[in-house]
């Protein structure tokens, strides 16, 4: 605990909530000593953190962890279109219903008014790109969201999807 520099908490609307910690290290021995890996777990004020990524530069150490919702809807991939169409409506919100409730204990509020951008989301709705087929859900709520003018946001294992406006 003597090497945490600083502990930076950002929660925003606009990407996945993220703790940072700084450390200061210049023996190397938390470096060396395996202490962190990738997927560990972060609890703070009673929300969940996964370590997503480490970095080292000079004698410093940063660790990310991003929000662990995000990175559990990360770890879906792979190609996946609405399972019924009529059932999910061709739409934004239907879809991503079907994306946030493969990941266990999350859950969705999303704005239900059409979508004045339906027209750009027609035949385009669904997990997989021809450039990244291996997209995972939440660069795909991301993805998706964007072309409907629309944000998507994480707070205490729920998942926000609408426009500003909502």
């Amino acid at each position: 605990t003597s090497s945490v520099t600083d502990v930076i908490v950002e929660t925003s609307i606009s990407n996945a909530s993220t703790v940072t910690v700084q450390l200061t290290d210049p023996t190397r021995y938390i470096l060396r000593s395996g202490l962190f890996n990738n997927g560990d777990q972060l609890e703070l004020d009673g929300l969940n953190f996964t370590l997503v990524s480490f970095g080292k530069m000079s004698d410093q150490l940063q660790l990310v962890f991003e929000s662990t919702a995000v990175y559990n809807l990360r770890q879906e991939v792979g190609t996946l279109t609405p399972t019924d169409l009529k059932t999910a409506g061709l739409d934004l919100a239907g879809f991503a219903y079907q994306l946030v409730t493969q990941v266990k204990g999350l859950s969705l509020v999303v704005d239900l008014t059409p979508l004045a951008a339906a027209n750009a989301l027609a035949g385009g709705i669904g997990r997989g790109t021809s450039n990244n087929p291996d997209e995972d859900s939440w660069t795909c709520l991301t993805r998706l969201a964007g072309t409907a003018g629309w944000r998507d946001w994480e707070y205490n294992n729920t998942i926000y999807l609408g426009p500003d406006s909502f």
